[in-house]
């Protein structure tokens, strides 16, 4: 179905550029720059030329117009994407708002002198809690609904406005809805089709069960996985962009991960994520892979393209955008003291570097292994003018108070075993960011330590949301919002950020 979608935008796409031609062709030719010294000369066969090619561009248009009928005629999957959208109940409120709307519009057509006008338009809607149309903010009366893009023809924008009106109200906000952000109103973006097929008033955005194709399969593939909270974000993702998704879990035998994915994939798997203990091998695995697998060493996403296995880690891009979008802390110019030398070190290295940062410091256990790994990205940080440092866990103790960094990472398995790396006090200071990439329902001894010497914490359940909504856009070209799957992430696990 998401070809027929795209072809669809193609077609449409080729008609815009057909018209566009068709109206500046003649202008063309005759606009013709003279060289120096030539005379035009009027061609007897211009005019003829001229006419041919503008019937062959009314042919070719009639024939994409034909085309773009029999597409919007097919089975469709639309998209739920209300761009306020908090959580199960507003996706559920914003269906109910969009199958009123759709009631009105097949019952009371669009028309002039009895004849259905078709088009396509963007109307922002207002909505206070009641679920009534508009609102007052700051004694000022917001319109209830705004044209934002229009149809083209004016009388199809008015009524199209009208019967939203006729549709409303839409019932009342639930109470997590009423106590977001924003309200006690609301706006939602609605893209309208008053088109041919059934002769409704139609919205976009629906809900993926209205799709007449199956869920496409998706896993996380792990060893042990049931404690996985992936089929859950994705889920959340799948229900927020209507996209036709089925995720879930498979366990692998720790001798037998390439068998178990490849017979996955032969029987209609479209991709899998991969989490410990199998991420070196799907590195393995993968026919082709970007370049941040590659400079990873590991890959945790994986699909099918042009009949390959390709590979990437979405694991550091999901670190970086937790820290700088989710906890609006900007990584350029900053100090950055990386723990750990492993594979989720290795994985946040690049996007770390991509970010600019003044310097990054890592510690290990092993100061070898500490300084063999910056060995792998010193072209890399040239690139992006990052001073690198690396030493053992105990060389921390020799930085001055002039050293210390703006952002500490906790990239090393220490919290898996309830460990306290050991980081001095002194770096982890009032106006220290300290990240621990592990999660759980109570923070890491890492976090609880940072905290008690005044720095601010965060653990990595919002680095899993946003590297799951990487792997997401990757697989379906859809890039979800996470805020509010993160919310639901926090919420689902009994606590809220530290």
């Amino acid at each position: 179905m998401r070809q027929v979608q795209r072809r669809v935008e193609q077609l449409e796409e080729q008609q815009q550029r057909l018209m566009t031609q068709t109206r500046e062709a003649a202008p063309a030719v005759r606009s013709q720059p003279l060289k120096p010294g030539e005379q035009r000369q009027d061609n007897p066969l211009r005019g003829q030329d001229e006419r041919t090619s503008t019937d062959e561009m009314a042919k070719l248009e009639a024939e994409i117009g034909r085309n773009l009928d029999q597409y919007a005629k097919r089975p469709k999957r639309y998209q739920l994407t209300a761009t306020s959208a908090r959580g199960v109940d507003y996706a559920q409120y914003y269906d109910r708002l969009r199958r009123r709307i759709e009631a009105r519009g097949t019952s009371d057509f669009p028309q002039r002198n009895g004849k259905p006008l078709y088009g396509q338009l963007i109307l922002v809607i207002n909505v206070n809690r009641l679920g009534k149309l508009g609102y007052n903010r700051d004694g000022y009366n917001v319109d209830a609904i705004d044209v934002v893009k229009s149809s083209g023809d004016p009388a199809l924008d008015r009524q199209a406005v009208a019967i939203v009106r006729a549709a409303a109200p839409f019932g009342p906000f639930t109470a997590d809805m009423a106590r977001a952000p924003g309200h006690p109103r609301s706006h939602f973006h609605i893209q309208v089709f008053a088109q041919r097929a059934g002769n409704s008033l139609a919205g976009t955005l629906m809900t993926s069960t209205e799709s007449s194709q199956p869920a496409d399969r998706y896993v996380v593939v792990g060893n042990p996985v049931a404690h996985s909270r992936s089929p859950f974000i994705h889920a959340a993702f799948a229900q927020q962009t209507g996209e036709a998704v089925e995720y879930g879990r498979l366990e692998a035998p720790l001798d037998a991960f390439a068998d178990v994915v490849r017979a996955f994939l032969a029987g209609g798997g479209h991709g899998f994520n991969v989490t410990v203990p199998f991420k070196l091998q799907a590195y393995d695995l993968a026919d082709r892979l970007t370049p941040r697998a590659e400079a990873a060493g590991a890959v945790n996403t994986m699909w099918i393209e042009d009949g390959l296995i390709h590979g990437d880690n979405t694991d550091g891009v999901g670190l970086v955008r937790d820290i700088q979008d989710n906890l609006d802390t900007l990584l350029e110019d900053k100090r950055v003291l990386l723990l750990g030398a492993g594979g989720a070190a290795m994985g946040a290295m690049l996007p770390l570097l991509e970010c600019r940062p003044s310097r990054i410091v890592v510690a290990n256990r092993t100061a070898t292994r500490a300084s063999d790994m910056l060995e792998e990205f010193v072209e890399a940080a040239d690139s992006f003018g990052v001073e690198l440092w690396g030493g053992g866990l105990d060389a921390l103790e020799q930085l001055s108070e002039d050293d210390v960094c703006d952002v500490v990472i906790n990239a090393s398995s220490s919290s898996l075993h309830g460990e306290l790396p050991p980081v001095p006090a002194f770096l982890l200071g009032e106006g220290v960011l300290a990240y621990d990439m592990m999660y759980g329902a109570e923070p890491t001894v890492f976090l609880q330590h940072a905290a008690q010497c005044g720095a601010r914490t965060a653990d990595g359940l919002g680095m899993l949301v946003e590297q799951a909504a990487e792997a997401f856009y990757i697989w379906r070209g859809v890039r979800p919002r996470t805020a509010p799957v993160l919310g639901a992430a926090r919420r689902a696990a009994g606590r809220a950020q530290g």
